[in-house]
């Protein structure tokens, strides 16, 4: 899922210019708290109705069940999209990520090289 993952961070916005190139779909948001930027979600179709999705919350407003709650809506707004399985990646030394994922019912798929694999079937 690549909550509060480093290379998702440094790839976020360089991505959002290299969509128009790519012929599947995606979808990148903002989370926003108080009027400000405080995160961003970024959701990218695999193959068929299976996508990826990426999260990442600025340190000052972690903790504070923000990813959680963005997270959730984006579920919604899958659902709406048609989507029936969502993966994600996580470093396997990143315990609040772990937890989250677990907690929103990711099933863990596999480890390889420091990370955690996941997914998620859409009902």
């Amino acid at each position: 899922m690549g909550i509060f993952n480093k290379r998702f961070v440094n790839n976020f916005f360089k991505n959002i210019f290299l969509r128009k190139k790519d012929k599947k779909e995606s979808y990148l948001f903002m989370i926003l708290s108080d009027g400000k930027i405080v995160g961003g979600l970024d959701l990218t179709q695999l193959s068929g109705r299976n996508f990826n999705v990426g999260a990442f919350i600025f340190k000052e407003y972690r903790n504070q069940g923000i990813a959680e709650k963005a997270i959730r809506k984006l579920f919604v707004f899958a659902k709406k999209k048609k989507v029936k399985k969502i993966s994600g990646i996580n470093d396997l030394n990143n315990l609040a990520s772990i937890k989250l994922v677990i907690k929103l019912g990711y099933k863990k798929i596999k480890e390889e090289k420091g990370e955690i694999f996941w997914e998620k079937i859409l009902k």
